[in-house]
């Protein structure tokens, strides 16, 4: 087992506006409490992030799980809350599936103090539209077509391409959590069913440890061999 060291994630939307075959967002709702992030629960999640960067194991922040960051009416106080809390050489970031991006909206999260915005590669139009916004205003961004080029069926979770790589859990062996969208904290970034859950924001979640669960037994990544049964 290993202590949790870093946030890597806040879910602060479980809900997504597409419905792609090869992602989990529209069947985790059978599994778990799907929405948008409430502020209260965001804020004990923040406290958290403060905490571990005053330990200086925080090195990173993304407002992104299993759904659409941008659904959130919030999002932009919620990234001007972040920025707050985190020393500004560390990067604060969303994907996005560019949906509901506009000009406004891109200037809005840059001004908050948004670094990095990762646009994932599922409709031409949204795309298109949110690389050239993103060029337009100088917003640093990337593109992820990870479900064409290196798919993977999530572990089980959905019916798409079994992985033909694999690779260590950084999760598990550092320590690195996700706080889902009602404040659950799970010990991996694909487990969109909430199998892996160990703590939530309201408890004291320095108590609690990664260790692998049910979804690592059908995962792609490695469990570390110090955890291994």
């Amino acid at each position: 087992m290993q202590e949790i060291t870093t946030i890597n994630s806040i879910e602060v939307s479980s809900i997504c506006d597409f419905s792609c075959p090869y992602c989990p967002a529209q069947k985790q709702k059978e599994y778990r409490e799907v929405g948008l992030m409430t502020m209260e629960v965001f804020e004990a999640a923040l406290g958290w992030v403060k905490h571990f960067c005053n330990q200086g194991s925080q090195l990173e922040l993304n407002l992104f799980s299993v759904g659409e960051p941008t659904l959130n009416p919030d999002l932009i106080k919620m990234i001007e809350m972040a920025r707050q809390k985190l020393p500004f050489r560390q990067v604060l970031h969303i994907n996005t599936n560019g949906n509901t991006m506009t000009h406004e909206l891109a200037q809005a999260l840059k001004n908050a103090g948004l670094n990095h915005i990762g646009i994932t590669g599922h409709k031409p139009r949204p795309i298109a539209k949110t690389i050239r916004i993103c060029q337009d205003i100088g917003f640093e961004y990337h593109l992820s077509f990870d479900p064409i080029i290196q798919p993977n069926n999530w572990a089980g979770q959905v019916d798409w391409f079994e992985p033909r790589y694999s690779y260590p859990c950084h999760w598990l062996d550092i320590g690195q959590v996700t706080v889902m969208s009602n404040g659950d904290v799970t010990t991996c970034c694909i487990d969109a069913f909430a199998q892996g859950v160990i703590s939530h924001v309201f408890e004291d979640i320095t108590k609690a440890r990664t260790k692998p669960h049910e979804l690592c037994k059908t995962c792609h990544h490695i469990v570390p061999e110090r955890m291994r049964k």
